[in-house]
Order: structure tokens, then sequence, then C-alpha cells
């Protein structure tokens, strides 16, 4: 988009239709080190897992095909915003309005147009600021329409400035540079970031800190008081720790007791149980407190 940022659009899965797991089409935000969560079958993760990255917007049961950007349509402002999608199924061409949201976006969708035979395969716009679509695929009958807007462009409401966004973004990329790398003298200058408001800047912090090595932060994190903070560092070593840390790990979690957490600590600190045991295993001198 305009800012420098990568979307895509995901298709749903026809076979879970029904299922606890179905997870409808979606836009998701491409960012550095994400993980969506998508898994064979029942193992799909939640979108509230706290090292999963939630989508921008669900769309519904549909077949993406095709995605671009209104930059350079004739259109109005929030149009030239937004993110065009193509439903191949249900024939309808979507617009994706995104809206800043800290150092990510939240988006509403609008269908724009859509018919019964509109089997739509892809998109771009024309010099002349159409849009163009093209439909076709398993024997049905191509077509080229053309979307143009009608009216002064200029005249429609714009689309609205958050304050802070930009910075936040700024601040995410920050931390996205250390992603894959160690890089001495992060740890003073990034390990606030990992009790973030900001879902976003804490889980691009949590990525910097796996990035360095596990020597270079265990014990800090396994004594950091604050719970924000430490429930992010211990999901971090969870995941790129041993076994050999496992007990100091759950043990620290005590700190914490899950009666005295919010929702989002409450099941981030279950996340970070979840995580030990499947990577290790539970530990036999832990067994009764785990029951």
């Amino acid at each position: 988009n305009a800012d420098g940022e990568l979307f895509s659009f995901d298709s749903d899965m026809e076979r879970d239709w029904g299922t606890p797991w179905y997870r409808p089409s979606r836009i998701q935000h491409l960012v550095s080190g994400s993980d969506h969560g998508y898994r064979e079958g029942s193992g799909k993760w939640p979108d509230y897992y706290a090292d999963s990255m939630p989508p921008v917007v669900d769309v519904g049961i549909g077949s993406p095909t095709s995605i671009r950007f209104g930059t350079g349509t004739a259109f109005p402002a929030r149009y030239q915003k937004a993110l065009f999608g193509l439903d191949w199924v249900f024939g309808r061409l979507i617009a994706v309005h995104l809206q800043e949201q800290g150092a990510g976006y939240t988006g509403r969708v609008e269908t724009l147009f859509r018919g019964g035979a509109m089997n739509l395969t892809d998109l771009e716009v024309g010099p002349d600021g159409a849009l163009y679509c093209i439909t076709g695929g398993r024997g049905g009958q191509s077509g080229l329409y053309r979307l143009t807007f009608v009216g002064n462009p200029a005249s429609e409401p714009s689309v609205a400035v958050v304050a802070g966004a930009k910075e936040a973004r700024a601040q995410r990329r920050q931390l996205e540079a250390v992603h894959g790398q160690a890089t001495a003298g992060w740890l003073a200058s990034g390990w606030s970031q990992l009790g973030s408001a900001d879902p976003m800047l804490r889980q691009a912090a949590r990525i910097a800190l796996e990035s360095q090595p596990v020597a270079t932060w265990v014990e800090k994190a396994l004594a950091e008081e604050n719970p924000k903070i430490g429930l992010s560092a211990l999901l971090a070593l969870a995941r790129c720790g041993d076994g050999a840390q496992q007990v100091a790990l759950l043990k620290a979690l005590g700190r914490w007791p899950l009666d005295a957490l919010d929702e989002e600590g409450f099941l981030t600190q279950l996340r970070v149980i979840e995580v030990a045991f499947a990577r290790h295993g539970i530990p036999a001198a832990l067994k009764p407190m785990v029951i």
C-alpha cells in the first residue's frame, strides 16, 4: 500500500465449513516474522494465540483470486487507498477500506459489485484510471469489465489519518530490522517493547528477542516482574529455549496467578505452558502441579 506495507487475501478451507476451527477467507497483514497460524485441519491456531498474527478483517466464505490496491485509479481517495480483491466463487469485487490502528491496520469490507456468472480472475488499473476485471475458468465464458467512477473524486470524503500511526509503524520497522540477527545492545533498548500495549509492536519485539542468543537473556526473562513483558519473554523462551530451562520457566509463571491476570494475560500464560509442553513434554517434577 502507500505506506509500504504488504497484504494478502487468504482463502478458507471448504472441508472445514461447520467445524469449530473453520476460518473464513481473510485479509492478512504480512509483517516480518509473522505466523498466521495455518495448520492442517483442527491444528489451525485460534486468533487469540499470543504468537499468532490475527487477520486485518474476515471476508467470509469465498475463493480469492487477485488483489490490488487502488493506487492510480481515478476514484475518490478512500478507494485509491483501498485494497481491491476478487472472489471467484461468488463473483464479487470487494474493496477493503484499511484504517490505521497502532503499528497495524483494521479493515471494513465493501462489496462493489457481484453477479451470478462473474467468475472474476484478475484485475488491473488502466492508463485511464479505470479498474479492469476479467472473468473465466471451468469452461465459463470469459469477459472483460471496466469500472469507472461517475462524479468528482475530489469532492468525496478522504481517509482519516490516525495520530501516532506513522510513528508506530516506524517503531515496528526498527524492531523488525533486528529480526534474524544478533544485535549487541538490543536488550537494553528493545526489552520494554515486549510489554507494549500495541500487539504489533509486542510481536515484533518478541521476534527480535528470539533472534538474540538465548543465553544472553534467559536470566532476564526468568526474573522479569512486569507481567506483560515477562509473559512475552517467557513465550520467547518456550519457543527458543531447551528442556534444561523448562522447570525454571514454568515456575516463573507462578509469579502471576491466572486469576490475577486480565483475559489477554490469562490466554498468553496458557499459551506459554502449551508451547513449553509441546516442545519439551511435561517435567516429571511438575506433574502434580500441572494436573
